[in-house]
C-alpha cells in the first residue's frame, strides 16, 4: 500500500503479487490487491494485476467473474460484458445464469442481462427463481408482456408463501397495466381443481380486483385447509375493511402447521386495537409475549 500510495506501481504490483502467492490466491487476495492499486489511481497496474490472477485459475468461476467486475469498472465495459455473457452461457446451473444477469442488471446493462436469461429460459423452465429473474429483468426492459408471462409461471412454481406472495403481487400489478384481469381469470378458472396454491391465491386477488367478491370468497372457500390461502382471505378481508372477519380468519390461520406464529399474533394485535376490542389485544399482547420474549 504504501508503494501504491507514492506511486510506484511497478513495486506495489510486485508486493501484491508476492502477497497473493503467500496466502495461496483466490478472488478475496486478489480483489484486495486491485483495490489497493485502484485506490492508488494505478488502474492499469490493478487491470494487469487482476488479469495474472485469473489467468492462473481460469477455469474458476469466481476468478473469471471477479476480472469482469474490475474491467467493468475501470472501463473496460465492453470486454467485462463479453466475458458475463460467456459466463451465463457456460454455466451449469441457473444460478450461475442469473448470476451474471444480476451482475448486468445491476450496473444498469438491462438489455445484455435479460437477453442471457432469455438465451437459456428453456432450460429452466420448472425453477421458480429463474421465473422471478425474468419477470423482474422483463419489467426493467420495458416487454410487459414477457414480464406477465414470466410472473405467471412464477406463481405457478413457487412453493414458500414469502415467495409466492410476491409473485402473486407482480402478476397482479402486470396484469392491471396490461388489463389482462379477465384473461388471466378465465384461465385460472379453467384450470379448476389442477390450479397450485399460489394460482389460487392470484385468482382470489384478481376476482377482488374486480370486484368480484362473491366469486372471490368461493374461490377461497374452496382451498380452505392451505395455510397460505387463509392468509391471502385475510389480507383480502383487510382490503374490504372487514377487520372482524379478518381477526376471526387470522385465529383459524394459528391453528394451522407451519404458520409464523409471532408476526400473526402481532396483526391480531394491531387489528384488535384497530376495532376497538382492547381486552382481546391485551389478551393477544400475553400471548405474544410468550412467542417472543424480550420483545
Amino acid at each position: 500500500e504504501l508503494h501504491a500510495n507514492s506511486g510506484n506501481a511497478d513495486e506495489a504490483a510486485a508486493q501484491m503479487r508476492a502477497y497473493i502467492s503467500e496466502t495461496g490466491g483466490g478472488v478475496s487476495a486478489a480483489m484486495r490487491a486491485v483495490r489497493v492499486l485502484e485506490r492508488a489511481g494505478e488502474l492499469n497496474a490493478a487491470l494487469e494485476q487482476m488479469r495474472e490472477a485469473a489467468g492462473s485459475a481460469p477455469k474458476a468461476a469466481g476468478m473469471r467473474e471477479a476480472l469482469a467486475e474490475v474491467e467493468y469498472r475501470i472501463g473496460e465495459k465492453d470486454r467485462a460484458i463479453e466475458a458475463w455473457r460467456a459466463f451465463a452461457a457456460e454455466a451449469g446451473d441457473a444460478d450461475g445464469v442469473m448470476r451474471a444477469a444480476r451482475s448486468l442488471i445491476g450496473r444498469n446493462e438491462t438489455e445484455a442481462g435479460y437477453a442471457v436469461l432469455t438465451a437459456r429460459a428453456e432450460e429452466f423452465t420448472n425453477d421458480a427463481l429463474y421465473a422471478q429473474a425474468m419477470t423482474e429483468a422483463a419489467a426493467r426492459e420495458q416487454k410487459p408482456d414477457e414480464a406477465l408471462d414470466a410472473s405467471l409461471r412464477w406463481v405457478r412454481l413457487a412453493r414458500d408463501a414469502g415467495t409466492g406472495d410476491q409473485a402473486v403481487a407482480a402478476v397482479a400489478r402486470l396484469a392491471k397495466r396490461q388489463v389482462a384481469e379477465d384473461r388471466i381469470i378465465s384461465d385460472l378458472r379453467d384450470r379448476g381443481g389442477d390450479r397450485t396454491v399460489g394460482e389460487t391465491c392470484l385468482l382470489a386477488v384478481l376476482e377482488q380486483s374486480l370486484g368480484e367478491l362473491a366469486a372471490c370468497d368461493a374461490t377461497l372457500a374452496g382451498a380452505s385447509g392451505e395455510p397460505r390461502v387463509v392468509r391471502t382471505k385475510a389480507d383480502l378481508l383487510i382490503d374490504r375493511g372487514a377487520f372482524a372477519e379478518a381477526v376471526a380468519t387470522l385465529e383459524s390461520l394459528l391453528e394451522m402447521p407451519g404458520v409464523a406464529q409471532a408476526s400473526t399474533v402481532r396483526e391480531l394485535i394491531e387489528l384488535s386495537a384497530r376495532t376497538g376490542q382492547r381486552e382481546a389485544a391485551l389478551r393477544w399482547v400475553e400471548r405474544w409475549k410468550a412467542l417472543a420474549p424480550g420483545s
